[in-house]
């Protein structure tokens, strides 16, 4: 009998390192979930601010070909 509760403390206590350890794994995917919808942010702003550059930089193209043709 006493065996028996050596063996289901034994299994208790795996048990529980294990629910430790998926605890801390599931934080660190929340972690790392966060930093990729950061890089994501950072990504699309980049982007926004490129399309805005080149946007700006056709209609300047657009206005210095409108000027040389009017020489």
């Amino acid at each position: 009998m006493q065996l028996v509760a050596e063996s289901i403390d034994d299994k208790s206590q795996k048990l529980f390192n294990i629910i430790d350890q998926l605890a801390s794994l599931t934080e660190q995917a929340r972690k790392m979930q966060y930093e990729i919808n950061q890089l994501n942010n950072d990504q699309a702003e980049s982007m926004s601010e490129l399309l805005l550059l080149c946007e700006h930089l056709g209609h300047l193209s657009k206005t210095e070909y409108h000027s040389k043709r009017e020489y």
